[in-house]
């Protein structure tokens, strides 16, 4: 049987997206290897399937580390201290507080360092300005 033939044969049985899963799960069993054991897992996070397939040929061959909740939220804490302080100039001490950053095991030095690293990674490494960022907040 030619190849050609198995995969219209497949075609006829299966729709594109369940031959890409099952194809996920061989992929797994064969070489088995725990970095493909959650691959046909994760096709379902996607809306749709040209979705993930998108995905796979981004980041093809690569290694992806998926942050913990806590360090998300971390993140976009740290993020909006940057907006309250950098951006609507106000207190760092008041708005370390008013974020809680310290319930997310952050430090005022920690905190303080990340604001300066990020200000400097923008001004060396970015289009934006900080005035640009302060017109857009106002929008």
């Amino acid at each position: 049987m030619k190849k050609s033939d198995l995969e219209k044969r497949i075609s006829k049985i299966l729709n594109e997206e369940e031959t890409f899963t099952l194809s996920l799960i061989l992929l797994a069993h064969m070489h088995n290897d725990e970095k493909y054991k959650n691959l046909c897992e994760l096709i379902f996070l996607f809306d749709n399937y040209s979705g993930f397939k998108q995905f796979i040929k981004f980041y093809e061959g690569q290694t992806i580390e998926v942050p913990t909740l806590k360090e998300l939220k971390q993140s976009l804490r740290l993020l909006e201290l940057f907006q309250k302080v950098k951006i609507d100039k106000k207190d760092f001490n008041e708005c370390y507080e008013d974020l809680k950053l310290n319930s997310l095991d952050l430090s005022k030095t920690y905190c303080q360092q990340e604001l300066d690293k990020f200000t400097e990674y923008l001004q060396n490494n970015s289009a934006i300005t900080l005035k640009q960022l302060k017109k857009l907040s106002k929008k």
